[in-house]
């Protein structure tokens, strides 16, 4: 989601990020790099990160990926529209409250299956004793809390700069974890299906909804040139993780990635270049994205990125596999 409006003083946090349309570029670059690096340490070395979550009998195929997909998205699609019924009772104070609390419980989840990771590869080299599981879960919970204090205490409610730097991490964390947990297939029938979801729900659903009780100040209306300079820009952390999730999968995924066309050209001059179409296509879906919100309060950030993004990385794989 992109939300465009007058800069001014704001009530609860929401998990957005929040820019100049000149600085628009650098939440996303941020993102897309640090989930990739994330990813790619992820599956460096023996260790390799092997974690793909199924639900559906794998022998079913195509289907099992899209019955996976379903229920993913359903999931959240299920609690998005909890939370706008917690927001229509308790107001839109209650969801930075849950936000907040999400975020402690998944930060800590994630930073201890990354650190559990670590230990593993350690423990080839070394061996490690046991308890130093238990101590890692400390450290993740702690970590977790610290950006958690940082991300909502009321200690920093002007520092923008430090809230936008908690959505990014938190935007890298879910988006490479995410990458790693979905297997191929079915991490691109989630992303076009949350690209299409986003567009209801930006227009008539849950996301609507929130903004029109969360910002009723929002711009609305044709932007000057001049007005670009009094407004400012609002990626939701769910476009900033998806969008790191698409990247990210270019450079892990065995099926249809980068690693790929390394197997079957011997080149690994290859492997970067589904990422880098990727990125141009996220980048471009962005631009787009934001000149047409200059005419409207709020548009949803998901559908010209992830489009645009997979279908250049989709084509530059195929394009290299030609020339092969």
């Amino acid at each position: 989601m992109q939300n465009v409006r007058e800069v001014e003083p704001r009530g609860p946090k929401l998990p957005m990020y929040s820019t100049s349309p000149k600085r628009l570029w650098i939440p996303i670059v941020s993102c897309i790099v640090g989930a990739g690096l994330l990813s790619i340490a992820l599956n460096f070395g023996s260790a390799i990160w092997k974690m793909e979550y199924q639900i559906a009998d794998p022998s079913l195929g195509l289907g099992a990926n899209i019955i996976d997909a379903v229920i993913f998205i359903g999931i959240g699609a299920a609690a998005a529209f909890i939370l706008i019924k917690i927001v229509r009772r308790r107001g839109i104070n209650a969801l930075e409250k849950i936000m907040t609390l999400a975020f402690l419980v998944l930060g800590t989840f994630i930073l201890w299956l990354y650190g559990m990771y670590i230990l593993i590869l350690i423990n080839e080299l070394v061996p490690v004793d046991g308890s130093w599981e238990y101590i890692w879960m400390a450290a993740a919970f702690c970590i977790a809390l610290g950006l958690v204090w940082l991300y909502a205490s009321p200690r920093f409610a002007e520092r923008q700069g430090i809230h936008n730097l908690v959505v990014v991490i938190f935007g890298v964390l879910i988006g490479s974890y995410l990458a790693s947990l979905i297997g191929t297939w079915t991490s691109l029938i989630i992303l076009a299906g949350f690209a299409l979801y986003d567009i209801y729900s930006v227009r008539k659903g849950p996301i609507k909804e929130m903004m029109k009780q969360f910002d009723q100040g929002a711009a609305g209306g044709d932007l000057t040139a001049l007005d670009l300079d009094d407004i400012t820009i609002d990626i939701g952390i769910g476009d900033l993780a998806f969008y790191s999730m698409l990247t990210s999968l270019t450079l892990i995924s065995t099926e249809w990635g980068g690693p790929v066309l390394v197997a079957i050209s011997g080149n690994p001059g290859l492997y970067l270049i589904p990422f880098a179409a990727a990125v141009t296509g996220v980048l471009i879906g962005a631009w787009i994205s934001f000149e047409l919100v200059k005419k409207n309060k709020i548009l949803p950030g998901l559908p010209m990125s992830i489009f645009i993004g997979i279908g250049l990385y989709s084509l530059a794989i195929g394009v290299c596999m030609l020339f092969i």
